[in-house]
């Protein structure tokens, strides 16, 4: 079995441009933990009558936990998976050690995205602090102390005293679980459309990527009959994810595709030249011996022969 071979030495422009990557990923990462923790939405008001905010609480379908083991790790998984497949390929056509630093770009880049994603997320719930469909059934607000004739209420009191809950309930919009899916099909998408090679298929490629998007729409449906969304906040979710892969990918992944293949067509055409360089070394050497050995058979025959005739038999 093939193992891989660490060969990688940073210099000092790759590792200052590593120190500058990780110091933006602090920049948007940062606020992404604090707006996470410490962030509080804005308080808006209802109508009593409002249909829409009157669903019973449910528990998700999809928990946190087990979106972001299976959309985040799994892209994750997969991205190293498929560089590894990569370079087992290679290997076995030529002389080369795994790539572990394309490796780390791809996945930094991927986290890096996901990373401005949560930060989009985060900044239009709080701001926006839409209600979610079971927010009477979580806040409890106290409807004897509430006129609604007064149509729009603004002033009211939650019975429920659990705060997290209560401040959970004012972040509908938009759906943080549909836009994480939809991110990662999106962008795992495109990492398959550029790096998959596949000759025995035409239609491999669009049936992957195909599933990849539905399961994503699927994870958003049960946001809207778990009654933690409204329908447009999850078509928002998916939008945000949608459009945030295909900026990262589009701007910064397919130029790392480029670099690698620049790469590796170098080496290549530098194998090749230097193969080319040594055969025709080769056989300059044998055409030079060859010349020797008929110029001197050449005067051999001169001397010992009838004279030019004969010589030029040899020549």
């Amino acid at each position: 079995m093939l193992m891989p071979t660490w060969k990688y030495k940073p210099s000092r422009a790759v590792s200052f441009r590593f120190l500058l990557d990780i110091i933006v990923w602090s920049a948007v990462g940062i606020p992404v933990i604090v707006l996470f923790n410490e962030g509080k939405p804005i308080e808006v008001g209802f109508f009593c009558d409002d249909t829409s905010l009157k669903y019973p609480y449910r528990k998700s379908t999809i928990s946190n936990e087990v979106l972001m083991g299976t959309s985040l790790g799994g892209a994750v998984s997969m991205m190293i998976l498929a560089e590894f497949l990569i370079y087992l390929d290679k290997r076995s056509r030529t002389t080369t050690s795994w790539p572990i630093a394309h490796v780390m770009k791809h996945v930094g880049l991927f986290l890096f995205g996901f990373t401005i994603n949560q930060l989009f997320i985060l900044v239009l719930k709080q701001r926006v602090g839409r209600l979610r469909p079971h927010f009477f059934d979580v806040c409890k607000p106290d409807f004897n102390a509430i006129n609604c004739s007064q149509g729009y209420i603004t002033e009211y009191t939650c019975m429920n005293k659990f705060e997290r809950e209560v401040t959970e309930s004012r972040l509908s919009f938009p759906s943080g679980h549909a836009s994480i899916a939809m991110y990662c099909a999106v962008y795992i998408g495109y990492y398959i459309q550029v790096h998959m090679c596949v000759t025995y298929s035409c239609v491999l490629k669009p049936v992957l990527q195909s599933v990849l998007v539905l399961l994503a729409v699927l994870n958003g449906m049960t946001r809207i009959t778990d009654h933690k969304h409204h329908p447009t906040d999850v078509i928002a979710g998916y939008f945000i994810g949608a459009a945030t892969a295909s900026f990262v990918f589009g701007t910064v992944g397919v130029k790392i595709q480029k670099t690698s293949t620049v790469t590796s067509d170098q080496k290549v055409s530098e194998t090749y030249n230097a193969t080319l360089e040594t055969t025709r070394m080769s056989l300059k050497k044998k055409y030079l011996y060859v010349g020797e050995v008929s110029c001197d058979t050449s005067i051999s025959v001169l001397e010992e022969g009838n004279g030019k005739d004969t010589a030029m038999e040899f020549v």
